[in-house]
């Protein structure tokens, strides 16, 4: 459960909820392409672990000027984006594997990240009260 001690004002959450959306949709567009391309071949897997690479440096960037007021929304926020940096080192090693893409592996990691992301948005709509 979140403290809403934390939190400096109603505003300041409401604030941080506006300006994360567009964060958020970004890693979910990136995610959902991801999941796609295991099954296009190595060059498909390769381009999706650099945009996963970017959108995760873009999201790190971004995070230590806009926390989130609640701690534990932003720890999950911070843990779902090293997890995107490090499913673009799976994805760039896969793509390079001599003996193959691991299909099963991309999808089951993608999923996991994916599922994290959804949390970070129910977490949101419970702080919200929505």
């Amino acid at each position: 459960m979140t403290d809403r001690a934390s939190v400096e004002s109603p505003a300041s959450f409401e604030e941080w909820r506006t300006e994360v959306g567009p964060v958020l949709e970004a890693l979910r567009a990136v995610l959902m392409s991801a999941q796609r391309a295991g099954s296009k071949g190595p060059g498909a897997v390769l381009d999706a672990s650099d945009k996963l690479r970017a959108v995760s440096q873009r999201v790190m960037s971004w995070l230590p000027m806009h926390p989130c007021p609640f701690a534990d929304v932003n720890w999950l926020v911070v843990s779902t984006t090293h997890s995107c940096a490090a499913l673009a080192r799976l994805f760039e090693e896969e793509a390079q594997n001599p003996s193959g893409i691991n299909r099963w592996t991309l999808n089951r990691e993608t999923k996991g990240t994916t599922r994290a992301l959804s949390k970070i948005k129910a977490m949101i709509r419970d702080q919200a009260g929505t």
